[in-house]
Order: structure tokens, then sequence, then C-alpha cells
């Protein structure tokens, strides 16, 4: 269980409380943050690993997933490694956030959110992704969740 997100660690000095067995231990952490070396298909890089749950439907209000992260450009001449490098892309900037669901819809548009786990599947599920791909088309989301690595 995360209690807080990867973001309220990025700079400085942080006073975290770690309880156990009743007992409130308090440390010091430091973390500094790495620049982004790019993304890569493997978890060499740090990639979190992360997993398709599926296709589902979406709505202009309130949406499957509230929060529109970015939109990407898609390299038509280059679909499947551009529509996989969006995937990635959208899934690093989903963790640095600290969300834990996140989806492409309309093949470009990387969407997430808090409660991302109660909310993907809220219209049910559908058949129109384009599923050689892997992301969602118009209205529809195909979504994925980090999984624990």
């Amino acid at each position: 269980m995360r209690i807080l997100s990867r973001e309220h660690f990025e700079r400085g000095i942080i006073i975290k409380a770690i309880f156990h067995c009743g007992l409130m231990f308090i440390g010091i952490i430091m973390l500094q943050a790495w620049p982004n070396e790019g993304i890569s298909q493997s978890n060499s890089t740090g990639l979190h690993p992360y997993e398709p749950v599926g296709c589902f439907r979406d709505a202009k209000y309130p949406r499957a997933l509230p929060i529109l992260v970015r939109k990407y450009p898609i390299n038509y001449s280059e679909l499947a490694t551009s529509l996989a490098a969006i995937i990635q892309a959208c899934a690093a900037k989903v963790y640095e956030y600290g969300f834990w669901y996140f989806g492409v819809e309309y093949r470009h548009e990387c969407w997430s959110g808090v409660n991302g786990d109660k909310t993907y599947n809220r219209y049910g599920l559908s058949d129109n992704c384009l599923w050689n791909y892997s992301v969602g088309d118009r209205w529809t989301i195909f979504v994925y969740r980090f999984v624990e690595g």
C-alpha cells in the first residue's frame, strides 16, 4: 500500500513516519530527482512494470479516468512503434504522478486519476479499442495498471 506518491519525495529532505508493531520510527530520507534518460522497452531504465486491464467505454462527463495527463504526437509512418512509445511515455508520466491506473484513449491521449481503480470501468467494457496496438479509439480507453515489482 502506497501512502504517499513519488512526487512527495522528489526534492529535498522529507521526514517519513513508519509504523511497525505499534511503534513509530521517524527517519529522514534524502532523495534526489534524477533527470529522465528516456524510455526504453526494458525495465533496466527503471520503468515500473504494468499490465493491461482491458478496453472500456468512456464519456465526456464524468470521464472514466478524470485527468488528461498529456496528448502525444503520433508518427503514422511508424504506427506500431509510435503507439508503443506513447503507452510507455504515458506509463512513465503517470507513475511520476503517483497514480496506479492509466489509459490511452483515442490512440494518443494519456488519462489517469487518483481513484482510477474505482472509475476506469464506470461505463463498462468495449470492443472498440485498437487491439493490435493496445490503445483506445474514439470514446474508448485501453486501461493499464502498475503491478508490484
